[in-house]
């Protein structure tokens, strides 16, 4: 099972932003790659996008 879905190195933010809403998920990243999921795994910090949605419910655990 696929926990994240990382992004091509050439795919702008927006996109990304945008994907991550469209499928109710967070926007994560590792300091490295930025990914959408519908989970936080360990190791993964959220994202948070002023504005949105996600950014005023209630901030979920991690699943480590």
């Amino acid at each position: 099972m696929t926990i994240a879905r990382p992004f091509n190195d050439d795919t702008l933010f927006d996109e990304v932003v945008q994907a991550a809403i469209a499928r109710g998920m967070f926007l994560i990243s590792d300091g490295q790659r930025v990914a959408v999921s519908p989970v936080i795994p360990a190791g993964w910090n959220e994202i948070v996008l002023r504005g949105s949605k996600q950014a005023t419910q209630e901030r979920r655990p991690c699943v480590a």
